[in-house]
């Protein structure tokens, strides 16, 4: 049985003393800005372009109004792309110092470099395949309102057709959205835990990627209750540290927006600049706190993985 009191705090204690590990922290902290970017671009297709409710501005729906959307889209997605690698990189260099810590071998920035270039894409394939899924399941939420908005309106048929048809895709949508809702909540913790094994398990014992998510999977099969205790007792952590040091810098941002958005209306050029530097340093500091709640979960996953494969025992 592993002891999770003992393995968190030598994991903050690897993760404060380790100065060397804060770089690869710093980008799996910052790298969570790509899914935020493609949720809020979806919603903002949604509702600023295709939403069903603004049934007039359909029949006035450009081709230059759907290549905006694509552009947005595409452009959003790639950004995910780019910031799942840039989170790759940096959980491998963490994973593999962590390893090499408890090895009793130095570690530096460079090391923690090399070891996050040796396996990042190993690492990005297991990102992608284990949270594929989930997004797969968000498009098909929302494509079925988005393509609905589009075909609708611009069908050669009376108004009353129309109307029936309107009330059959919202209905459609809304079902479609609730059943993809509820079914990506299901798969996402195992999907979750199996990512943070896979990718243990191909930087730790150097299996390619489709291995380690075999080899992923069944040690969940083995333990599931240890492994769900586990990822629920680091959920605690991380939701906990969040809301307690997140929430003021939350609203310090919130403000700033708003104030930012006043005094451009206003035309207040200084006022504009101090909201956003405000907002600005609020969210680099969130990004900054994340990060380090970010770097001590994936140390403990790591210590945790190492013990209960026998990798070696925590702290030796």
């Amino acid at each position: 049985m592993m002891d999770l009191g003992y393995i968190l705090r030598r994991a903050w204690e690897i993760s404060w003393r380790q100065k060397a590990m804060w770089p690869c922290g710093l980008a799996v902290g910052f790298a969570t800005i790509g899914p935020r970017l493609l949720t809020a671009a979806v919603r903002l297709i949604q509702y600023a372009v295709v939403d069903p409710s603004q049934g007039a501005r359909f029949s006035q729906l450009k081709l230059p109004n759907a290549i905006e959307v694509a552009l947005l889209f595409s452009g959003t997605l790639v950004l995910y792309l780019a910031s799942g690698l840039l989170g790759s990189l940096g959980r491998a260099g963490l994973v593999g110092q962590a390893n090499q810590v408890e090895n009793h071998a130095r570690t530096s920035i460079q090391q923690g470099w090399q070891l996050a270039k040796l396996h990042v894409w190993p690492t990005f394939l297991i990102h992608i395949a284990l949270v594929a899924p989930i997004g797969g399941l968000a498009i098909a939420a929302w494509l079925p309102r988005i393509l609905g908005a589009w075909v609708v309106p611009n069908l050669s048929v009376s108004p009353a057709v129309t109307e029936f048809l309107r009330f059959t895709h919202s209905v459609t949508a809304q079902a479609c959205g609730a059943s993809a809702l509820c079914l990506s909540v299901i798969i996402a913790i195992p999907l979750n835990l199996l990512q943070r094994l896979a990718l243990r398990g191909c930087i730790l014992e150097n299996r390619g990627a489709l291995a380690a998510i075999a080899g992923g999977w069944q040690t969940l099969k083995e333990s599931p209750g240890t492994w769900i205790g586990t990822w629920f007792v680091l959920l605690l952590l991380i939701i906990g540290t969040l809301v307690a040091l997140g929430l003021p810098l939350v609203l310090i941002s919130t403000l700033g927006i708003a104030g930012l958005l006043l005094a451009v209306t206003l035309s207040l050029t200084s006022w504009s600049l101090a909201a956003f530097l405000i907002s600005a340093g609020a969210l680099l500091a969130g990004g900054a706190l994340l990060a380090i709640v970010q770097m001590i979960a994936s140390v403990a996953w790591t210590l945790a993985y190492r013990e209960y494969r026998g990798l070696g025992v925590t702290g030796e």
